[in-house]
């Protein structure tokens, strides 16, 4: 029945963010065999699962699927997403222009949330700016729209643009997410860090399934001299949103530097280098790996970060200290 169907649906949605692929894309496919083969959820989910496993095939067939379901915009915007992360943000653009919508249209704007995302991470603002005002122009009391323009304008660098942009987002919708975030990270780069912690939280707690407002808030804790608050308030968020890569690399090294937890600080450290290997997080494993003795596992980490970011000079501190820790008996 649809209560089966919305079970696998959400049995998928925990497996993607447990990173474990191959069984989301089985009980999405069970989804899509049930009453909510009539919802874009299912193809979309399995495409996410797909494009995790690089089986961009797979994911671009099951998109086609939702497309043709008629659900254009959900299945435009995620393709978006996925020609990005394969190819860049110029695809993205590319793609959006192929598919020929409004994108000043309300019905589109999951595309229009892509195509600003895209051209900002170009650098192109303006442009990106001229687009949301052409939807603004259809569309003058939308708060998502005005969201979007906050986005925008703080991607700019326009942070008194992006502030007004937030706050008028709130006028229209008090329970907004995205905007009391929003809205978060301009106070907090004002220097208010405590009304940040509480924006954040307020952003946490309108939309539980966005672990990133939750990750802010205790960035911004530990910011402000909270150690202990801050290492609380990651724990939750490893344990509720393993996808949140930076909150479980943040908690292996606290836990790391207090000599503390270092059988939990080695699987986060690895958890988090098996979704993002990069030289941070490769650092961050070889710090747990020093701290549990175990020098040379610390020392291969160390030089793979070291490879990745050769400029950094706190990595090749670590290496330093890590070959010298090795040459001891």
């Amino acid at each position: 029945g649809g209560n089966d169907t919305d079970a696998a649906l959400e049995l998928t949605r925990i497996l993607l963010i447990q990173g474990q692929y191959k069984d989301a894309v089985t009980f999405a496919t069970r989804a899509a065999t049930g009453p909510a083969k009539h919802r874009p959820d299912p193809y979309i989910l399995a495409a996410r699962a797909f494009l995790a496993q690089g089986q961009i095939d797979k994911a671009r067939a099951a998109l086609a699927r939702a497309k043709k379901l008629g659900f254009v915009a959900q299945s435009v915007s995620e393709q978006a997403v996925l020609e990005r992360s394969v190819n860049g943000p110029e695809a993205a653009l590319v793609f959006i222009k192929a598919s020929k919508l409004d994108l000043s249209d309300p019905k589109n704007l999951p595309v229009l949330q892509q195509e600003v995302d895209a051209l900002t991470a170009l650098g192109r603002t303006d442009d990106a700016t001229r687009q949301v005002d052409a939807a603004m122009a259809k569309t003058p009391d939308s708060h998502e729209l005005y969201e979007l323009r906050g986005l925008t304008l703080a991607r700019a660098n326009d942070d008194a643009g992006a502030k007004a942009a937030f706050e008028k987002a709130l006028e229209l919708d008090a329970e907004s997410a995205q905007a009391n975030a929003g809205l978060a990270t301009l106070v907090a780069k004002g220097g208010d860090l405590k009304r940040g912690i509480e924006l954040f939280d307020r952003a946490y707690a309108l939309d539980p399934s966005n672990g990133i407002p939750a990750y802010s808030a205790a960035q911004l804790t530990l910011a402000s001299g909270d150690r202990a608050g801050a290492i609380e308030r990651l724990r939750q968020v490893v344990k509720h949103h393993p996808d949140v890569v930076g909150a479980r690399n943040d908690l292996a090294f606290l836990l790391a530097e207090d000599g503390k937890d270092l059988d939990l600080a080695l699987s986060l450290a690895q958890g988090a280098r098996d979704r993002d290997p990069s030289p941070e997080v490769l650092d961050t494993l070889g710090w747990v790996r020093l701290q549990r003795g175990e020098t040379k596992e610390a020392v291969d980490a160390f030089e793979l970060a070291a490879a990745g970011r050769p400029e950094s000079d706190a990595i090749r501190n670590h290496l330093e200290q890590a070959r010298a820790a090795m040459a001891r008996p």
